[in-house]
């Protein structure tokens, strides 16, 4: 409660039992794969000045 206020917490609960929300959470490991491969990308694009950096 010291972040959402009850009527939040509601409709966060209603918005994942929609279909959307279920899609979100069907979705989000995806989601998260696909940003990892692109961050890891940008990670090794800069190891090499953030080493000489060191």
């Amino acid at each position: 409660m010291n972040v959402y206020s009850h009527q939040e917490l509601e409709d966060i609960v209603a918005f994942y039992d929609s279909p959307a929300g279920k899609k979100m959470l069907e979705k989000t490991p995806e989601l998260n794969t696909a940003i990892l491969k692109v961050a890891e990308g940008y990670v090794m694009r800069i190891q090499p000045e953030v080493l000489k950096l060191q």
